[in-house]
């Protein structure tokens, strides 16, 4: 019989807790807590099936389970494919960072990872989080390793600056072995840009959603294409793009194949991607948001060096 054990926190001066129309969300839908009942502070409570009305089921593979009252949110937990349950003497552990948004109201909020704990501390703060990681290859268009690319992981902040411990890293940089794998370890649990570059092919990034100890990426792989060089270049004249240099507004010419519009910067790593819909003969890209320096803009696989004063 599938259960859910819950644990209360003291609050003010009551010991004990209701559990009378508590609402518990599972993936088969929602049930709500048909039974005058209440739990001691800090004890777990066995909540099963007779005393719930509604829609109930715990899969044995991989589940998000939410508790919460008609009037206010209690907690959530979800357990992972890769292993349900805590092996003997682990337990199930929660790890907290901090995002900072000074628009927001409070400015401050969690954010909130589960991670299976081999020396559970009971009582006392969780200190041993094994951070988050993102893992795969990187190739050449033919499907050869390519060896020594550069790697980098960066958290993306455009609105928030996050917080977390000094083990944790928001940006680090490895590179591929002699097979093209590589592995970057030890992230905080958000969202992050995956940036690779290898000399004589054009950089390229990965956006991955919020990550999570229990479930690591790893099929992160990319197919790098040539860059341009003498060699490769196309006899055909290149449209120009204009004004270059420039100081904000850049005219970028468009054929009607053109889909994505890609720029890089000097380290090449991608600083702005922009999707064209429809045929365009050209658009005026803005780079306010760039300070000044060199730049490469990718259209149609052909790569321009322009430079913002």
């Amino acid at each position: 019989m599938m259960v859910v054990c819950l644990i209360g926190c003291a609050c003010g001066s009551h010991d004990t807790l209701s559990l009378l129309d508590m609402i518990i969300a599972t993936p088969a839908g929602s049930a709500y807590v048909d039974t005058d009942i209440t739990f001691p502070i800090n004890v777990p409570t066995v909540i099963d099936r007779s005393m719930l009305s509604g829609d109930f089921d715990l899969p044995d593979n991989k589940a998000t389970v939410w508790l919460y009252h008609s009037f206010w949110y209690l907690d959530s937990v979800k357990y992972p494919s890769e292993q349900p349950l805590p092996p003997p003497y682990w337990s199930s552990s929660r790890f907290y960072c901090f995002a900072y948004d000074s628009t927001w109201s409070p400015p401050w909020f969690f954010v909130e990872d589960w991670y299976l704990d081999s020396t559970p501390t009971f009582g006392a703060p969780n200190d041993d989080y094994p951070g988050c990681s993102v893992s795969g290859h990187v190739y050449d268009y033919l499907g050869a390793p390519l060896n020594a690319a550069r790697v980098t992981a960066r958290a993306r902040q455009n609105w928030y600056t996050i917080f977390g411990p000094p083990y944790l890293f928001e940006c680090c940089t490895t590179y591929t072995d002699t097979f093209g794998a590589y592995a970057l370890t030890d992230l905080l649990p958000w969202y992050y840009y995956v940036d690779v570059a290898a000399t004589g092919y054009i950089p390229d990034m990965l956006s991955v959603g919020r990550l999570s100890a229990l479930e690591p990426i790893m099929n992160g792989d990319f197919y790098l294409n040539l860059g341009v060089t003498e060699h490769t270049r196309s006899p055909a004249p290149t449209p120009a793009l204009y004004p270059n240099p420039f100081h904000r507004i850049l005219f970028i010419p468009l054929d009607p194949h053109t889909s994505t519009i890609k720029v890089y910067d000097i380290s090449g790593m991608v600083c702005k991607v922009v999707e064209v819909r429809g045929e365009h003969e050209g658009i005026w890209l803005d780079f306010m948001d760039l300070t000044p320096g060199v730049y490469f803009v990718q259209v149609n696989q052909r790569t321009h060096k322009v430079i913002k004063q």
